[in-house]
């Protein structure tokens, strides 16, 4: 088994070959802080008499009347993706239009008989028909897309034009029969509000085309109506005006609604379209967040273990004895040892900045031999490079990837000498056998092997020669081909006394079969190419890692097979750690950089460096350029939107509920004060603004939030339904005789409409000023249920006015055409709640139509004042027949209006759920991207520390090299787990789960506040290494004392004891006895080097002389004690008792070093440190 010490290892240099990675983190990009957009949602609560205009939506530009974004490159693309859509509306329109038109044709010719100049109107109508196809069947080719505006313009002028063609046509023939005027003007006027209705809504054009086309139309056809009324009635003045009036009235309810509808269809859209691009672009950024962690993942374990990790994602999480961990064994596997020689001598005149450098490219050499050959990299120690082949991928070449990987590591070192004037070489040692391969620990952890065979690989290396490869006779054995080999006698245990009894050889290409470096001899196998058998056997009947297809398992203490992924338990009593077990599937490509650190800062693009050294005007231009050139990078990812997602969300086709319930809950439970911002995050459109490039000069007056979140939708809902309700009042007190019943009604609904109306618009911008009692009412109807029966109320008003006002009045004609008038609009008004549900809405519609019918088929007289038997009653002695005979008509104009309602509702709806949806979508895509953040750092911090992660993000640059003085360094060593280490059992896998809990334990501790600044360095088989004072995260001037940092990291060697104490008596006393493990641990401080060292794999790394003489004090420590040199007792000798020991030759130092043992805490510490006394 490796030990900590066995393994020859100098600690004074390690470093990173820059120039052979690209390092790359993504940093999504904060174009508004987070603190400012609080302050922004906030700002409505902190003070009631402050008024913030909200934006139409994000990234809005200041034109409310035309809704667009702020850059026309985005608003083009926008437009272009809205084509389909645009298409999809129309289509509508002419979809209706045509079943209006059939309809009237149908019933005009079986009606004709009652119908003056029926022809006209069937011919107007097939006219309009063909038109609709024609425009129908042109929508389907590829010119409709450059004439989208035009078409629905001309298609508007068309019915415009032909429906006061009709009015003028057929109501021509009724200026003596007044009924026949009364039922063509009902029709016809239904028509124009339709008409004017869908130009708003489903005829995509501009505000600027579609207002004027329905204002024109709405004057010209009432000079028309009242043209013709005048001439069929006898009008007195001011039945004129209050007629007239009306009429006006009646048209701006409709212009209002359909303007309303244009206004929020075009916010909704155009927000609806901003959330979706910055889901696809979440996505790819979670993609790029993705290929980042698998690289991660990659850079402490082999892509074959990596994947079947993400395959099964966290293990079960059921308590069992240990803390689970994966280990699996393989056999047979080449092990290699490589030492530089004379890389002491090298590191003693450099700089950490030169020494990394060198590092980084002696080392990034042999990264990339270990990818030509077959070989997997396992770390790097020190001076001391090692790695395996056939593991944890099986090659039956494994022994010969080694052979060509140390002949070629020497022929690489030797051109490193040649390149960087440099004098030193390698010492290389291979052995085969069983290993055991995994990962322990819960920081700082990476793959690793064990195993007897991987000790005697380590000794093969230290029993070698400068500029030769040492390989057991085992290894020997696996050599397919030793004719292009050249063996002679290694006799290494002559020199080693770890290999007495293993013969070994010095083995080197022959002259006539030289191979250049770094070219492989046999391409390198992949996982699922020549991976093991399904069995999990070798050809050898040797015991090998899973084949692919494997799946991990969980495994008994008592059940352990051989070549089994094993996820090892913890005992219950104890403290749970799980090492992190990312779910990403892995495919990186191998060759690439491990990371990739694209930072942005808040400055639109511009670093911190940018701003400061440019002056205003120049900094202001660079923005500029830096938002173009942000805008065209979010055209791209406009241009991936899939047009499907813009015309619909995950609904059910009829009911229009969301599919997914937990979406459909969200939905229902947006409407709830601060609940939608608890599920998603502060409401996802605070998050969409902070994907906004920055903030535009007018935006410090304006509102964080939209017009389309909830809360506005729904004051412009109630707005707009109270101008209607008192236009149609209005219009109700105009026309019609004032009853009591009727002004309590008005009176009524007023206040209610009032209450709303002033509660909603407390709720939108004075939020602060609500009271408890009324937060509670709000929040009660704010409720799915409530909320719809109070819409059902509010919507049903203008119904509920123009209801009221039904009576008797035989001497006005034109109160049964007025009366339906006001009904027209009061079902119109159906269509307003865009928030309520579309099946609700139109089924109201459905019966207040019904009820219109039903009232206009009922002789009010007769039913208010009973049979009238006089001679005044013959007056007019056609009147019931003439009711009855314009029923088949009133109900086709309610049948259409419904059906009409019923059309815009449902796209209404669709629109809504869809914005909402976009929201969500954005929601779980930002949480998506998140998780994998917070993974992809867990997993960088586990390899390389936090404070060297932040100078990754500030530099962009994978260089790290640093000094440091006064640095704390520990090595703890189990020393008695050699002898509790055996192959016997399940091939040594328990031993390892027990290391793996200790390891853990001692992990643990780091997570305790008062050991945070403890950096853990690495484990080396069963040895801890851990330093303090590479980084603090206090001050200078809130430490106690200079050398706080060391108190630190002596009370964490303290603890550590404590731990494995803990750990014999509580753990290790349920399964092994009397056995107890023993800790021994070297303590020294002084000047040291750090960085980062690798290119495909990173690895942190500390060396220096106080490094070095930390592990002699370990190695030459006794046990159960913590060693420390004299020059630590100076400093903390008023803190701790010490022992002295006496003088002790360590390696490296010309004279033996004073060495003190640490007894513990003073009970009552000094002030300062009193001068070393020894005995």
């Amino acid at each position: 088994m490796a030990t900590e010490m066995d393994m020859k290892v100098s600690y004074q240099s390690q470093g990173t070959a820059d120039d052979a990675i690209d390092v790359e983190v993504i940093s999504e990009k904060k174009r508004v802080s987070q603190a400012s957009t609080s302050e922004g949602l906030s700002s409505q609560g902190r003070s009631s008499s402050i008024f913030r205009c909200p934006r139409l939506f994000e990234r809005a530009s200041q034109r409310w009347l035309n809704p667009s974004f702020d850059s026309k490159e985005i608003e083009d693309q926008y437009q272009r993706s809205l084509i389909p859509e645009l298409k999809k509306r129309f289509r509508y329109a002419l979809l209706y239009t045509i079943l209006m038109t059939i309809s009237w044709v149908v019933y005009t010719a079986a009606m004709q008989a009652d119908i003056s100049n029926w022809e006209v109107m069937i011919a107007i109508c097939v006219v309009v028909c063909f038109i609709a196809i024609a425009f129908w069947l042109y929508s389907l080719t590829e010119h409709y897309k450059s004439c989208v505006q035009m078409s629905s313009v001309i298609m508007s002028l068309v019915l415009c034009v032909l429906t006061i063609v009709t009015f003028i046509g057929i109501d021509s023939y009724c200026i003596n029969d007044d009924y026949a005027f009364i039922k063509r003007s009902i029709s016809t006027f239904a028509m124009c509000l339709e008409i004017i209705l869908m130009m708003y809504t489903v005829l995509p054009m501009p505000l600027y085309f579609c207002a004027p086309i329905a204002f024109v139309f709405s004057l010209v056809y009432e000079f028309v109506f009242f043209y013709y009324s005048y001439q069929c009635s006898d009008y007195s003045q001011t039945q004129f005006v209050k007629e007239l009036f009306t009429k006006i009235f009646l048209h701006l309810c409709i212009h209002l609604i359909g303007f309303h509808i244009f206004f929020m269809t075009q916010v909704r859209s155009h927000s609806t379209f901003w959330k979706i691009t910055q889901a696809t672009q979440r996505r790819h950024e979670f993609e790029v967040e993705k290929l980042n962690t698998e690289k991660m993942i990659h850079s402490v374990m082999p892509k074959y273990l990596a994947g079947e990790i993400m395959k099964v994602g966290t293990p079960n999480k059921k308590q069992t004895a240990f803390s689970e961990f994966f280990m699996m064994t393989m056999e047979p596997v080449s092990i290699l040892f490589a030492d530089i020689v004379g890389f002491t001598r090298m590191a003693g005149k450099k700089t950490a900045d030169v020494l990394v450098d060198l590092l980084n490219d002696l080392f990034g050499r042999f990264d990339l031999l270990c990818e030509v050959h077959g070989c997997e990299k396992i770390a790097t120690l020190g001076d001391c490079y090692y790695c395996v082949s056939g593991c944890p991928e099986r090659r039956d070449d494994h022994a010969q990837c080694c052979v060509e990987m140390g002949l070629a590591m020497i022929d690489a070192i030797k051109e490193f000498c040649k390149d960087r004037n440099e004098d030193v070489d390698m010492r290389v040692g291979i052995h085969t056998g069983m290993v055991l391969c995994g990962i322990i620990g819960k920081k700082r952890f990476k793959f690793d092997v064990w195993s007897d065979s991987v000790s005697i690989a380590n000794q093969m290396e230290g029993a070698g020669k400068k500029g030769m490869v040492h390989i057991s006779a085992k290894t020997a054995e696996y050599l397919k081909d030793l004719s292009q080999y050249e063996l002679t006698d290694g006799n290494g245990d002559t020199r080693n006394k770890g290999i007495l009894g293993i013969k070994t050889h010095f083995i080197e290409k022959k002259k006539d079969k030289s191979s250049a470096v770094g070219l492989p001899h046999t391409p390198k196998s992949t996982a699922g190419s020549e991976s093991l058998p399904e069995n999990g056997n070798s050809s050898n009947g040797g015991d090998t890692a899973p084949a692919p297809n494997t799946t991990l398992q969980q495994v008994s203490s008592s059940q352990v097979p051989k070549s089994s992924p094993v996820w090892m338990p913890r005992v219950l009593s104890r403290k749970s750690a799980h090492p992190p077990h990312p779910e990403a599937q892995s495919n990186p490509e191998s060759a690439q950089p491990l990371l990739q650190i694209t930072t942005h800062s808040e400055n639109g693009g511009l670093s911190p460096a940018d701003v400061e050294e440019g002056n205003s005007e120049k900094t202001t231009e660079s923005k500029v350029k830096a938002q173009e050139i942000e805008d065209r990078r979010l055209v791209s990812f406009m241009k991936q939107v899939n047009a499907e997602y813009l015309q619909s969300a995950p609904t059910h086709r009829c009911m229009l509920i969301f599919k997914d319930h937990d979406v459909e809950r969200l939905y229902r439970d947006q409407f709830k004060p601060r609940n939608l911002r608890a599920q998603l995050n502060d409401d996802t459109v605070i998050d969409e603004q902070q994907m906004e490039a920055q903030e535009r000069p007018s935006s410090r007056r304006l509102s964080s939030e939209t017009i389309s979140t909830t809360k506005y939708n729904t004051l412009f809902d109630v707005g707009i339904g109270f101008l209607v309700y008192l236009f149609t009042s209005i219009g109700c007190f105009l026309v019609f005789d004032v009853q009591l019943h009727w002004a309590i009604v008005f009176a009524i609904g007023t206040i209610l409409q009032l209450c709303v109306f002033i509660t909603v618009l407390q709720e939108a911008f004075f939020l602060k000023a609500r009271s408890r009692c009324s937060s509670r009412l709000v929040g009660f109807f704010h409720s799915w249920y409530p909320r719809h029966i109070l819409g059902v109320v509010l919507i049903s008003l203008p119904s509920v006015a123009v209801y009221s006002n039904v009576q008797c009045n035989k001497d006005d004609l034109m109160m049964q055409p007025f009366y339906c008038f006001i009904t027209t609009v009061a079902l119109l008004h159906y269509c307003n709640f865009i928030q309520l549900s579309s099946w609700t809405k139109t089924i109201m519609a459905l019966l207040s139509g019904a009820t219109l019918i039903i009232i206009s088929s009922i002789d009010q007289c007769t039913f208010t004042e009973g049979p009238d038997l006089s001679a005044n009653s013959t007056s007019m002695p056609d009147g019931n027949n003439n009711n009855t005979s314009s029923m088949p008509e009133l109900i086709l104009v309610v049948l259409l209006l419904v059906l009409l309602v019923l059309l815009l509702n449902r796209q209404f709806e669709i629109s809504f759920r869809l914005n909402f949806y976009g929201g969500v979508q954005a929601a779980e895509d930002k949480g998506k991207i998140q998780e994998q953040k917070n993974k992809a750092e867990e997993l960088l911090h586990n390899i390389v520390p936090k404070f060297v992660y932040e100078s990754f993000k500030e530099t962009a640059s994978s260089k790290y090299s640093k000094n440091h003085e006064n640095v704390g360094i520990i090595f703890g060593s189990i020393i008695n787990f050699n002898e509790f280490y055996s192959e016997i059992f399940a091939d040594g896998i328990e031993c390892i789960r027990i290391l793996n809990e200790m390891i853990g334990d001692f992990d643990a501790l780091l997570e305790e506040e008062q050991f945070r600044d403890v950096e853990k360095i690495k484990t080396i088989g069963s040895t801890y290494m851990a330093a303090c004072g590479l980084h603090f995260s206090k001050p200078e001037h809130e430490r106690t004392f200079k050398y706080e940092h060391l108190q630190t990291l002596l009370d964490f060697s303290l603890q550590m004891q404590k731990c494995v104490e803990t750990f014999n008596s509580e753990s290790l006393s349920m399964t092994m006895g009397a056995f107890e493990f023993i800790l021994r641990i070297g303590f020294h401080h002084g000047s040291i080097n750090s960085g980062v060292i690798g290119t495909t794999k990173l690895f942190y790394d500390i060396w220096g002389d106080a490094v070095n003489i930390a592990s002699r004090m370990d190695s030459t420590g006794v046990a159960k004690h913590i060693q420390v040199a004299e020059e630590t007792v100076e400093k903390l000798n008023h803190l701790y008792d010490f022992k002295y020991r006496g003088e002790v030759t360590v390696k490296g130092k010309q004279a033996p070093m004073r060495t003190f043992f640490v007894i513990g805490k003073k009970a009552e510490p000094l002030p300062d440190p009193v001068p070393v006394v020894i005995p």
